[in-house]
């Protein structure tokens, strides 16, 4: 699944890239999207500074809940081990963890580094939060400790000031003429 415009989902099908665009989610803007471990789509949306959950069949968003302050600019990725989301609020530079029932968003520490735009995913397979981060003088990735808020940079990014979003493999999957993944 991919945010086409921040305006509605597309589904990319990931041996072809194939683009089956869906509806209008009916939000102003959501940039980037989080999976749980089923088939439960997640996003932030920093408008209404709410948890909203996507229909991965139509693509339309209903608001689970609200966060309980203003989170500025943001993102989300699921955690199997916590059964829950993480999310980065971009405003007060700070990692919460997010109840996936009601939304809520509880503080779980400060980070030390500056956020302009967010992009995270924890990575299943080590359970590392990565993240992303941008600015007019580039854009870069770091991973980031859940209890104290450390950053730790991997590398720059050759794109231009904005990363918002980021995505890690859920699953082996095989594709018709390729080598195995």
């Amino acid at each position: 699944f991919a945010s086409r415009t921040g305006s509605s989902l597309d589904i990319i099908d990931p041996c072809t890239c194939a683009v089956t665009p869906l509806s209008p989610h009916g939000y102003t803007f959501i940039p980037g999207i989080t999976s749980d471990y089923g088939n439960g789509l997640f996003a932030v949306e920093n408008n209404e500074d709410a948890l909203l959950e996507m229909d991965p069949n139509t693509g339309l968003a209903t608001e689970i809940g609200d966060f309980g302050f203003n989170f500025g600019t943001g993102g989300a990725t699921w955690s199997d081990s916590v059964q829950g989301l993480y999310a980065i609020d971009g405003t007060s530079d700070s990692l919460y963890s997010v109840n996936p029932a009601t939304g809520a968003a509880t503080l779980i520490t400060a980070i030390d580094m500056d956020f302009n735009t967010v992009g995270i995913e924890l990575h299943p397979a080590n359970d590392v939060i990565y993240a992303c981060t941008g600015n007019s003088l580039g854009s870069k990735l770091v991973s980031i400790n859940s209890i104290t808020g450390q950053h730790t940079l991997i590398g720059t990014l050759d794109q231009a000031a904005s990363c918002n979003n980021l995505a890690a493999p859920w699953s082996n999957f095989s594709c018709p003429n390729w080598p195995e993944l």
